[in-house]
């Protein structure tokens, strides 16, 4: 099943992870873009469409989608949630 954007169902359980990419700037430096992903799969659905993921994160992004290409990306299970 193809990734659609959309958020997990509130009666599936839940997992959330970290996505960060990182985009090389003009000056050679780094831009990072942290994403919080919510989703009603695993793991292991979310690591084989990481590429669907990753440009969906960058193209809902004002700054990013102007960047050139992903020339890195982390992904790691978000431990806890911080709100404000």
């Amino acid at each position: 099943m193809p990734f659609k954007g959309h958020q997990a169902k509130q009666d599936a359980a839940a997992n959330h992870f970290l996505l960060t990419t990182f985009q090389r700037l003009i000056n050679e430096d780094l831009f990072m873009l942290a994403s919080h992903i919510t989703v009603s799969r695993d793991l292991a659905w979310v690591r084989a469409n990481m590429d669907e993921l990753t440009e969906y994160v960058v193209k809902h992004s004002d700054i990013a989608r102007r960047l050139g290409p992903v020339v890195a990306l982390n992904l790691q299970p978000a431990q806890a949630m911080i709100t404000a």
